[in-house]
């Protein structure tokens, strides 16, 4: 997915994320990784709130998201579902995507887990295992319920953007 930057007129601006080299990561202060569920692509897409706000962490290069091809997969099926209000074309999906993509970074799944009640939802663990993430932020009950699996902090939404405040603050009082 090379060459310049596709129109995301409808969608959530670009940052450049994606285009920092890995010499000029490895410079910059420890980032918080996390895995975004797919309802926080959905929400922070098309609704303003505490969604869009974990986007824009993101797109600023606050947080790094890591996510799987599988989780994309999911992310544009959901998008393209008729009977949902967005019901998108799959052109106006690959615009979301292309977004998603140009803040995201995608690790390949390895390792198996069956630890949530929805087996559908192992594999945003086994994303976060991947991309080594500290934080899953999620709305569904499902991963909710678990609170923590091995060193990987399952968070709603409201919780992750606070705790970035948080850790931002403390940062600009220790400079």
């Amino acid at each position: 997915m090379g060459g310049k930057p596709r129109s995301r007129e409808r969608f959530c601006a670009p940052h450049g994320g994606g285009r920092r080299s890995d010499r000029s990561r490895i410079e910059e202060p420890a980032l918080i990784v996390a895995v975004y569920d797919t309802n926080n692509y959905i929400s922070g897409t098309f609704w303003r709130g505490l969604p869009r706000q974990a986007i824009h962490l993101a797109k600023q290069g606050r947080v790094e998201v890591v996510t799987c091809e599988l989780l994309l997969d999911e992310l544009q099926d959901v998008l393209t579902r008729p009977d949902k209000p967005f019901g998108l074309s799959s052109e106006e999906a690959t615009r979301v995507l292309d977004d998603v993509r140009s803040y995201t970074h995608l690790v390949v799944p390895t390792r198996k887990v069956k630890v949530c009640r929805d087996p559908s939802d192992n594999l945003v663990i086994e994303c976060a295992l991947a991309g080594s993430a500290q934080y899953i932020v999620t709305g569904d009950p499902d991963l909710l319920v678990l609170g923590q699996f091995e060193n990987i902090i399952i968070v709603d939404v409201r919780t992750f953007v606070a705790t970035i405040a948080s850790v931002s603050k403390g940062a600009e009082g220790s400079a």
